[in-house]
């Protein structure tokens, strides 16, 4: 191979991997299969109500409490069958705790916990949706759906205080199913190399078959990706969840607002 083997090899890798990169995307059919394995930095906090008191009424805490933010798996996917009609799926799950002091008095079943108290919140959410989208309008550089399907969800969210008893929650978790409704917004380059999109969510408890949770989660994503080849791309984006639910567990209650939002990034594979 000469008297530069090694430069000459490593020059003909660089150029052809720069030809690979560089070359136009065919504009074939679109993709059958999308899969994108990702982590999101996620950022969460949570806000509680207090538990009940002779009057059944349920005043936010006035302060959110952060939990910090915490690296989770992030995976969703795509099943386009035809032109119109895709089957969608994701998974995300948080599960974490931290302490702060209540910033009111709270009283739990006659026994009251006192203003700057310390206290332990622990919020955990498994949310897995399995979604049918129509689109609506769908040409090769945009598409716009409407979304109906299912989502499973595992819900614990609890407070305790450190000296006290339990103020709001379950230590158990419950899991339950549930019609999701939606949206989705996709935009591609002209080369499809570069694409663009956005959806929302939203779930309902009360149309599920939860017991002692009911309330509300949210979700908004947006990503953008760029394809290496047809097959391979990366991508980023940003993921936002909201959880409000009210626990009942008897004649105590109370209710948590959690909110998880971050940066996401991954692959994503096509065939």
């Amino acid at each position: 191979m000469g008297r530069f083997p090694l430069l000459k090899s490593a020059a003909l890798i660089s150029a052809t991997t720069t030809i690979a990169l560089t070359a136009p995307l065919a504009r074939s059919e679109d993709d059958t299969v999308t899969l994108r394995l990702g982590v999101i930095n996620v950022d969460g906090d949570i806000q509680v109500k207090g538990a009940a008191n002779e009057n059944d009424n349920f005043n936010y805490l006035s302060k959110r409490f952060d939990f910090g933010k915490r690296a989770v798996p992030r995976l969703e996917g795509a099943y386009h069958f035809s032109k119109r009609n895709r089957i969608l799926f994701n998974y995300f799950r948080y599960d974490k705790n931290n302490h702060f002091a209540l910033d009111r008095d709270i009283d739990v079943d006659g026994i009251i916990i006192s203003e700057g108290d310390q206290a332990t919140a622990t919020a955990q959410l498994g949310l897995g949706n399995l979604i049918y989208d129509y689109a609506l309008a769908e040409t090769q550089a945009t598409s716009f759906a409407l979304q109906i399907g299912a989502a499973w969800a595992e819900i614990n969210g609890w407070v305790k205080a450190d000296n006290g008893p339990l103020i709001v929650g379950g230590r158990k978790s419950e899991t339950g199913l549930a019609p999701v409704l939606g949206a989705r917004l996709s935009r591609n380059s002209a080369d499809q190399r570069w694409r663009f999109s956005v959806q929302g969510q939203y779930v309902n408890t009360a149309w599920g078959n939860f017991d002692t949770y009911s309330g509300s989660i949210t979700r908004l994503t947006g990503l953008v990706e760029y394809r290496f080849t047809r097959h391979v791309g990366l991508y980023g984006g940003y993921d936002w969840f909201r959880l409000d639910v009210d626990h009942d567990f008897g004649r105590l209650s109370g209710g948590i607002d959690l909110r998880f939002m971050g940066p996401t990034l991954g692959l994503s594979f096509a065939w």
